[in-house]
C-alpha cells in the first residue's frame, strides 16, 4: 500500500479536525487502494472529530440507505451521493448526531443501525422510531 507513510504521518496529527484540515487529510491519503470508505473508517475508529462532531463511517451501503428515503428524519441527507459525499460529510455527521442525541443513544449506534438494518427494512411510513421499536 503506497499510502502507508502518509497514513503514519496523519496518525500523529491532531484528532480534532476543522473543515480545512479535513480537506488536507483526504488530499494526503486518498488514492489507489485507499478510498473514501476506508478513510471514513480510519476517521471513526481512530477517534477523529470534525468541527466537534464524532466522525462516522459513510460508505456506499449507508449512502444507499440515505438515498432510499426510508426515514423522514434522514430526508435532508437523501441527496448525498458518490459525487458529493466529501462535501456533505459534515452534514451527515451533524444530522446523525442530532438524531441520536435526541433519542438518547450514540451517533455510531445509529450509523451501525443504518448499516446493518437500513436496507433490510420495509417502508415504515417514514418513522425511524417505529422501525426501531422506540
Amino acid at each position: 500500500m503506497h499510502a502507508l507513510p502518509q497514513i503514519k504521518a496523519v496518525l500523529h496529527t491532531k484528532r480534532a479536525l476543522t473543515i480545512e484540515s479535513y480537506s488536507w487529510f483526504f488530499e494526503q491519503l486518498e488514492g489507489p487502494g485507499v478510498g473514501w470508505n476506508t478513510l471514513t473508517k480510519f476517521l471513526h475508529f481512530l477517534g477523529f472529530t470534525l468541527e466537534g462532531y464524532q466522525c462516522l463511517i459513510l460508505d456506499s451501503k449507508i449512502i444507499e440507505v440515505l438515498r432510499s428515503r426510508l426515514f423522514f428524519e434522514l430526508s435532508a441527507l437523501s441527496k448525498i451521493n458518490e459525487f458529493n459525499k466529501k462535501a456533505k460529510y459534515i452534514d451527515y455527521i451533524q444530522r446523525i448526531t442530532e438524531l441520536a442525541e435526541a433519542e438518547g443513544y450514540k451517533p455510531d449506534q445509529l450509523e451501525l443501525f443504518l448499516f446493518e438494518f437500513g436496507k433490510n427494512l420495509k417502508k415504515s411510513g417514514g418513522n425511524m422510531r417505529a422501525v426501531a421499536g422506540l
